[in-house]
């Protein structure tokens, strides 16, 4: 597959003066354009799902504000000379939202299970780096030695070889830690009824309609400020937009047919935020098939488009490109 990309530079998101809305009217109340596919950490695969994830649940390492890696539910790690063998030391006194206390074997059956093959995740390949990690995925075995608890507060990870990325893989929301009990449960799914360690937990998920979390008030690093979250699902930019400047809607990504008003008029260019974004845009080709097997056509596709005029007109100005079209193959 080549990709051919634009990178966002800013995300502008514009914050309102509160709801109108009586129930939850203490909650932060956001919108999500489409239902999630899942919250079962194995299976997410969508921005926004792994957003909604980082809030329920908390991995052994997470990104910091400068997407630089810092401690989770491991308080700290080392990694051996060959730079084969980390060693996880957990938090002490961390429980999940139904009560129970984390331990190791709760580490070793979540990340086992991404690469469990009757799971099949989607994003196994985040762990296939680990020791055993390509036999146990084929059914050749029934063992993983690579993860291991080391004592209740310790696990130890192998690699077949160091891997310079390993633990920004363990930052990803797939990676998040969960207890076997809720998931072993059967219905409500686990997907429909997390359970994970986060600030939030969930109340209520309403498909197609809304998601609502409510704070956890025994958090590891503190109770949340926010009672809670309610997360409106509402596909049709401008209904969200009217949603927002009626007080139901607290932030909002800026519509981009919207941006020079809610940029230039009172009250709300004052209350305009930004952030720099780490999405992509980019056109996919299957390079397998024809006619895009045809390096020719790709380079020709590339040629006709024009990322700069995308970039000045419809995106304000706010990205850049993603690589040189010379490199396009």
């Amino acid at each position: 597959m080549k990709k051919y990309t634009i990178i966002p530079l800013l995300i502008l998101f514009i914050c309102g003066c509160g709801g109108d809305t009586e129930e939850h009217d203490d909650y932060l109340h956001l919108r999500l354009k489409d239902d999630l596919s899942s919250l079962d950490p194995a299976h997410i695969v969508d921005v926004p799902g792994g957003a909604l994830a980082a809030k329920i649940y908390n991995g052994l390492v997470r990104f910091d504000r400068d997407a630089k890696i810092t401690p989770d539910l491991a308080s700290r790690w080392d990694i051996s000379e060959d730079g084969r063998t980390y060693r996880f030391y957990l938090r002490e006194g961390v429980k999940f939202t139904n009560g129970r206390m984390l331990t190791a074997e709760d580490v070793v059956y979540s990340l086992r299970r991404i690469l469990d093959p009757k799971i099949n995740s989607p994003r196994s390949w985040l762990l296939e780096s680990v020791k055993g990690a390509s036999a146990f995925m084929s059914g050749e075995s029934e063992e993983l030695a690579g993860i291991r608890a080391a004592g209740s507060g310790v696990v130890e990870i192998e690699l077949e070889a160091p891997s310079g990325l390993f633990l920004n893989f363990l930052a990803m929301p797939n990676a998040s830690i969960i207890p076997r009990e809720e998931v072993e449960r059967g219905e409500p799914t686990f997907s429909d009824h997390p359970i994970g360690t986060g600030p939030f937990r969930m109340e209520e998920w309403r498909h197609n309609n809304r998601i609502i979390l409510s704070a956890n008030p025994d958090y590891f690093m503190g109770a949340p400020r926010l009672s809670g979250i309610e997360y409106r699902i509402i596909p049709e930019m401008l209904t969200a937009a009217v949603e927002f400047e009626q007080g139901n809607l607290d932030i909002m990504d800026v519509p981009r047919a919207e941006y020079k008003k809610y940029t230039t008029e009172l009250p709300w260019k004052d209350q305009i935020l930004s952030r720099v974004g780490l999405n992509s845009y980019y056109l996919g080709f299957n390079c397998q098939k024809p006619p895009f097997n045809n390096k020719l056509l790709r380079q020709a596709f590339n040629h006709a488009i024009d990322r700069e005029k995308i970039i000045d007109v419809l995106l304000e100005g706010r990205a850049i490109p993603a690589s040189d079209r010379k490199s396009v193959v």
